[in-house]
């Protein structure tokens, strides 16, 4: 009888826990929902701290830091790269730690395995192969692989807000130029 209810104060114990982790993780969206960054991350980083196995909010507090900094920064490496060991198949988390390496740390080699392991794991993924393609082109002098993937994007319907068609000229004219 005792075991019985030590063990149901420990439930409920647990219950009280993560009724507060979905509470942060809420309000760390409902922050973000309204743009207020600092207010997000502040959120996100206390549900993390109650519950540092929560990979969506891994997610989510790279993406505030992205959109705080209005663009990839330092601080967006640990929460991309700690979502990904947690889910190592978040497309999106593989995408964006690629853009992070690419653009802040200057890693193009392991920029370009994150995009190419969330184009392994999502085949759609066009995000990934428009970011592969500037790789592709401005590292290693592939102008043909970039262009591969920009068709690829164009076929499965392009990049909200990007001009493939645009970006497969212009790679088709370099490809022309070269000797």
């Amino acid at each position: 009888m005792a075991a019985d209810l030590e063990l149901e104060k420990i439930r409920a114990a647990y219950r009280r826990e993560r009724n507060e982790v979905d509470a942060l993780f809420n309000e760390g969206l409902r922050h973000r929902d309204n743009k207020r960054w600092p207010e997000a991350i502040a959120a996100l980083q206390n549900c993390l701290a109650l519950d540092a196995y929560h990979s969506s909010a891994w997610y989510e507090l790279g993406m505030a830091y992205y959109r705080q900094n209005r663009g990839n920064c330092e601080a967006e490496y640990e929460p991309y790269t700690r979502c990904i060991a947690l889910h190592p198949t978040h497309t999106r988390a593989h995408n964006n730690l690629g853009l992070v390496l690419q653009d802040v740390r200057k890693d193009y080699d392991g920029a370009a395995r994150h995009y190419r392991k969330a184009i392994e794991l999502d085949p759609k993924q066009t995000s990934a192969r428009w970011n592969l393609s500037f790789i592709l082109e401005d590292q290693e002098n592939d102008i043909p692989g970039a262009i591969e993937l920009i068709e690829e994007c164009v076929r499965l319907g392009g990049i909200p807000g990007k001009n493939c068609e645009q970006r497969l000229a212009t790679l088709r004219r370099k490809l022309e130029a070269s000797p």
